[in-house]
Parts: structure tokens; C-alpha cells; sequence
């Protein structure tokens, strides 16, 4: 088993998606839709497999989004993964090859010795043959509950998984993932306690916001974000203002001021 521990740079990873042969795209295509070929494809994936252009703006477009959804963050990303490394090497330590594999992701991957059983987001199930070839594995941050898989990569095949930092995690719960990816101030943190402080942040990044799209935002339940808007609301540092049965919420000035002077 191996992890990997570094993204492609991204115009590497640019690259390789502009020279994906046709063939292959829609061979992924029929696999991540289940189709298998049985079923025909819908136009836009076939325009996807043979109009080189297309494929040409799907490149511009994932460089796009890792600028803008990826980068800001890789650090935090770099540490999530290396905190859940260091469960998996002790799952493994501890419990052997069986432990780890039956830990990734016993929802959707089974391990059933000698085969590890998957259930992929198309529905498809089925099982790795690797063969004596290894088997890298990926944790992903982003909520990809259904594992990703690439039997035929070389030097061997590659599987993702949620990351976790807990045994019983089955994936990292929403709350961690927030606290984890957000820029709150530590001293921010260090006053108000870290879910406050997300609140706080996340009120002022989204001024306005309901409390569902304040639960959303800051990785939490609804429940909790309107009792850390209550409580801010109470020291002076939010506001809440009634738009028929919607709660919409702003920072004060005091509020911003104490953003400011933390960052």
C-alpha cells in the first residue's frame, strides 16, 4: 500500500487532461455513468470524447476551479491528509492490512479477504484484482463519499477515500472539515472558542446570510448556528435582521472591528 502525499502541479494535471485519448474519455464516461456501453451516451459526453475543444475548456476549467476552490487552501488540505496518514499507519501498525482496508470507508468499500469490494457512485459494484501490483491510496476532503478508481493506472491503481481523523470516522464530519479549511485568526479563535469564531467569520465573509446558509457556510447545524448567532447577536458583535420568517444576519461595527484587529 502506498499514500499519495502530493497533488500534480496543477499545469501537470492541465496537461494530462488536453492529451486524454478520445477512446478514453468515453470509456470513463460509459464507467462513471454505469452505462458499460450498453446504453448510449448522452450528446454531451459524446461531444466531450471526440470535440478536442471541449476538452481544451474542460482543462481551463479545472485550472479555474483549483485556483479559486483549491489553492486557498492546500495548506489545510496538506494537513488533513497527513493527520489521516498518520491514523491509517496506525491502523495498520496496530491491526495489520485487514484493520486499514476495513476502515476506509466501510459503507462503500468492503474488504472481504482476499478481495476489497466497491460501491461507486454510479451504483456499480465489483471488486480490485490487483494482482501483486500495490495499491495507492488517496484520501479526498471535499465530501466524496464514493470511492474513485483507476484499475489501469501505472505504475499501479489508484483508489480514493474520505479522509477521517477519528477510527470511528467514516468520513471527516462537515464541522472538522470547516474548522480544518477556514481562516479564522488563531486569536479570534483563542476568545471566542473556534465554532463562534467560524460564525463570526462566516457572517462577515457573507453578510446577509440566513442561518441555513449559515449552518452551510460554517460546517455546523442549523440548531448550533442560530445559538452562536444569539450569542453574538447578545455581545453586540452581530445582527440579526427579520425578513418575514428568515433571520438574516450581519456583522456590527464592533463585530467587524474585532475581525480586523484580530487578522
Amino acid at each position: 500500500m502506498a499514500w499519495r502525499r502530493q497533488s500534480l502541479r496543477i499545469e501537470e494535471a492541465k496537461e494530462r487532461v488536453r492529451s486524454t485519448p478520445a477512446t478514453r474519455v468515453r470509456k470513463d464516461m460509459e464507467t462513471w455513468t454505469g452505462r458499460g456501453g450498453q446504453r448510449p451516451l448522452p450528446p454531451w459526453a459524446q461531444s466531450l470524447g471526440s470535440d478536442r475543444r471541449l476538452l481544451m475548456e474542460l482543462a481551463d476549467t479545472v485550472a479555474h476551479a483549483h485556483k479559486h476552490v483549491i489553492a486557498p487552501y492546500q495548506q489545510h488540505i496538506d494537513a488533513l491528509s497527513r493527520a489521516d496518514q498518520a491514523l491509517r499507519t496506525r491502523q495498520a501498525t496496530h491491526g495489520g492490512l485487514d484493520t486499514l482496508l476495513s476502515g476506509l470507508n466501510p459503507r462503500y468499500i468492503r474488504w472481504r479477504s482476499p478481495v476489497l469490494e466497491l460501491t461507486m457512485a454510479s451504483g456499480m459494484t465489483g471488486g480490485i484484482h490487483l494482482a501483486g501490483r500495490g495499491l495507492l491510496l488517496i484520501p479526498t476532503v471535499f465530501g466524496a463519499v464514493y470511492p474513485a478508481l483507476d484499475e489501469s493506472a501505472e505504475p499501479q491503481p489508484w483508489l480514493t477515500y474520505p479522509v477521517a481523523l477519528r477510527d470511528t470516522d467514516l468520513f471527516l464530519p462537515s464541522t472538522d472539515t470547516a474548522r480544518a479549511l477556514s481562516t479564522v485568526p488563531d486569536s479570534l479563535t483563542a476568545l471566542l472558542g473556534h465554532t463562534r469564531a467560524v460564525v463570526l467569520w462566516t457572517i462577515a465573509r457573507h453578510p446577509g446570510c440566513t442561518t441555513t446558509e449559515l449552518a452551510r457556510h460554517a460546517g455546523i447545524s442549523p440548531a448550533s448556528a442560530s445559538q452562536h448567532a444569539t450569542v453574538l447577536r447578545t455581545a453586540g458583535l452581530s445582527h440579526t435582521t427579520r425578513h418575514h420568517n428568515t433571520a438574516l444576519h450581519t456583522t456590527t461595527p464592533a463585530g467587524t472591528n474585532l475581525l480586523n484587529t484580530a487578522a
